[in-house]
């Protein structure tokens, strides 16, 4: 019994479902406008809608683009620059330590202010 309750309520659930929809569901009336049509054609027509004279007719497309155009670039005015850093040579000139050991000429090099990004912050050129 609970199987033909089962059954009989899942046919009538799952027939429900297009009740009343009949084969041609699909496109009836978008925007206003009998038939299938697309969101750029009801965009185009926008004119029509607003002034609430209901038409069948649609705007031609434009034309496709044949040819790669460029855009103009934006001002890079002040883009960030890193200064050197400041740096120190240190000579050692060879010498003989207490163990009796020659050394040889050494160079050091110290760093004294370290280098810096200046101008225009990256982060306004990365928002570019």
């Amino acid at each position: 019994m609970k199987l033909i309750i089962t059954l009989i309520s899942a046919t009538l659930l799952l027939s429900g479902c297009a009740a009343g929809l009949g084969e041609d569901y699909g496109c009836t009336k978008v925007g206003g406008v009998p038939g299938c049509t697309s969101m750029d054609e009801v965009r185009r027509n926008i004119d029509v809608y607003a002034s609430g004279q209901a038409s069948h007719s649609t705007l031609p497309s434009p034309p496709a683009a044949t040819s790669f155009m460029t855009l103009p670039r934006r001002d890079r005015y002040g883009a960030p620059s890193r200064t050197d850093d400041v740096v120190k040579k240190v000579t050692i000139f060879p010498f003989v330590d207490k163990n009796d050991h020659y050394v040889d000429t050494t160079d050091i090099y110290i760093i004294l202010d370290d280098s810096r990004w200046t101008g225009r912050p990256v982060r306004a050129i990365w928002e570019d």
